[in-house]
């Protein structure tokens, strides 16, 4: 499954590491072209009780990260919503569901656990 994820913290790459173990399609982005160069090889690193590398995809526009999936995730503080959704709202597609995580996460994780996802 295409998963976009918005932003860059670590609420973001924690989720986006595990789905991608899980095998799912990862494509993240984040307003600040810092973060993108830092990432910009697509491997994190797991360490804990999954060990593992993932591969995810880093976009350089919010537009990629939107096409065509079918789950998004906004894993950003509260403060960052308004231009995460500023960037997306100009490219949102009605077949993707939307689902913001300010916190841990929860939301995506029982939205994929009652599909049979996760």
């Amino acid at each position: 499954m295409k998963i976009g994820i918005l932003g860059a913290g670590n609420v973001a790459l924690a989720n986006a590491a595990w789905l991608a173990s899980k095998g799912h399609d990862i494509h993240l982005w984040t307003a600040l072209d810092g973060e993108r160069q830092a990432l910009a090889d697509g491997t994190l690193s797991i360490e804990g009780l999954i060990n593992a590398k993932a591969k995810i995809k880093i976009a350089s526009d919010v537009s990629s990260v939107i096409a065509d999936a079918e789950l998004v995730m906004i894993a950003a503080p509260a403060f960052a919503h308004d231009t995460l959704m500023s960037a997306a709202s100009p490219v949102s597609h009605e077949r993707s569901r939307r689902y913001g995580a300010s916190g841990d996460g929860a939301q995506l994780v029982a939205a994929l656990a009652h599909d049979g996802q996760a």
